[in-house]
């Protein structure tokens, strides 16, 4: 998305949600115009909004052309994703924090899968991780 529109601004900062909920503060979302696009969240938010409920600090945030001239921050960024390792997303690993949105598509995906051995695999990753699937009740889903 962020290089999808040329006055399109990638955002990076502290926000004190993910202070409080998991002791790293540092976050990075996409700016168009007056929208907020937080892809951790999956949601759009009017920028106003955004900054009323998240109050981001330490805000730094470089437009396609500026990012696109790599920089030493953008390489160590990119290490640190490429190195990330199964202890990095343990219970208190530095990286587990982004799993609040993810695991709960991933098992949703699984639960509706035809592919033989998906699911199984699924909370086997799961179980690696010590991650707890949680109940879900989907719209797609029959209820009982």
């Amino acid at each position: 998305m962020f290089f999808c529109f040329q006055d399109a601004l990638l955002v990076r900062g502290n926000c004190i949600d993910l202070e409080l909920k998991d002791k790293n503060p540092y976050h990075g979302w996409i700016e168009i115009k007056d929208d907020v696009y937080d892809p951790s969240r999956l949601l759009k938010f009017k920028k106003e909004v955004f900054y009323q409920l998240y109050k981001p600090t330490k805000i730094i945030s470089c437009n396609v052309e500026q990012y696109k001239k790599i920089s030493k921050e953008n390489k160590e960024l990119l290490e640190e994703v490429q190195n990330t390792t199964l202890e990095d997303l343990q219970p208190n690993g530095k990286r587990r924090g982004q799993l609040f949105l993810i695991a709960p598509i991933l098992q949703a995906l699984a639960n509706v899968s035809k592919v033989e051995g998906f699911q199984q695999e699924v909370y086997q990753y799961f179980e690696s991780i010590q991650y707890e699937p949680i109940e879900l009740e989907l719209p797609f889903q029959k209820r009982k």
